[in-house]
């Protein structure tokens, strides 16, 4: 009997036999008991702030132990990070469920990170000549995908106009933002200050 082509059970029966007639053998039935092979694994993943966080139950290191047969150990692997948790490095990775043959223990360095959301956005805003020239918060999303009820604290900046003409587009910058569930890039956005509309009226008078 061979522990390591059996299933992982509590015992087997043991039985014996005997060909030589010279003995009388009396055989007290007996056990083998199989116990679990133990091994330990370590695996550290990530996700993307916003996404749902599934964890690759294959991506692991065996650190301690010995895997026999080519078996798969059939890990279901789990983390406590909920969609909605903020960009960090501290989230568990639990166990839930392995081959029955092993007994598996994750090493306490394993850890699930969530990464920033990469985004790149834009702002082009327009002003009447004469207008006091601040920028507002509005954005345009060029690529990626902010998340409902973000919001991004973003705010931008332009070089002081000393002469501002009609007609002219002037470059506005990204500032800064606050919210560091997202990596921004931001492409360049211009400020463009229009003319003014007036309407005029006029009476005049001459003499024959």
């Amino acid at each position: 009997l061979y522990h390591n082509y059996h299933y992982c059970k509590w015992q087997y029966s043991i039985t014996a036999t005997c060909n030589n007639d010279n003995y009388d053998i009396d055989f007290t039935p007996a056990t083998l008991k199989i116990n679990k092979r133990n091994i330990k694994i370590s695996t550290t993943q990530s996700g993307v702030y916003g996404n749902l966080h599934t964890l690759d139950n294959d991506d692991y290191e065996l650190i301690e132990g010995e895997i026999v047969n080519d078996d798969n150990l059939n890990l279901s692997l789990s983390t406590n990070a909920q969609i909605d948790d903020p960009v960090g490095t501290n989230y568990e990775i639990n166990l839930l469920d392995c081959n029955y043959n092993y007994n598996v223990r994750i090493s306490s360095d394993s850890a699930y990170s969530i990464a920033p959301r990469q985004i790149t956005i834009t702002k082009n805003q327009t002003i009447q000549y004469g207008d006091e020239i601040v920028l507002d918060d509005g954005y345009t999303l060029v690529r990626g995908e902010v998340i409902d009820g973000d919001n991004l604290g973003v705010s931008f900046s332009i070089d002081e106009i000393t002469n501002p003409t009609a007609g002219v587009s002037y470059p506005i910058s990204l500032n800064n933002y606050t919210n560091r569930n997202y990596n921004i890039t931001f492409n360049d956005g211009y400020l463009t200050i229009e003319a003014r509309k007036i309407t005029i009226s006029t009476t005049q008078y001459g003499y024959y």
